[in-house]
């Protein structure tokens, strides 16, 4: 007879690495009349829209920034037609181009970070 190796009765259950975070009576005690838990009021906070500003420069700057580094690279490198060679569907250039923009935006995102 043929071993089929370890057979396992029950599927083990992960255990969570976690603690337990106790709960306070407070939170957790129904509504009278509901089913449903009564949830702890959430704070909100004023949008500050100089955050949003200051983001939307920084992404601004970030496109701007991949482009002139594309354009840069475009020019530094005059043997290879990058748009002709993807109009082609030359695969290898599309993956080039592509970790170019993944490192371009590593160093942009480090630098406006």
């Amino acid at each position: 007879m043929a071993s089929r190796g370890h057979f396992v009765p029950y599927p083990r259950i992960p255990v969570s690495p976690y603690p337990r975070i106790p709960v306070s009576p407070q939170e957790t005690s129904a509504v009278p009349g509901s089913s449903c838990k009564r949830q702890l009021p959430l704070t909100t906070s004023p949008v500050q829209f100089s955050v949003i500003a200051v983001n939307v420069l920084y992404a601004v700057i970030g496109v701007v920034l991949m482009f002139v580094s594309y354009r840069t690279i475009d020019r530094l490198t005059p043997q290879v037609d990058f748009p002709a060679e993807l109009q082609r569907g030359n695969v290898a250039v599309a993956i080039f181009i592509a970790a170019i923009f993944v490192s371009i935006a590593l160093i942009i995102g480090k630098a406006l970070g």
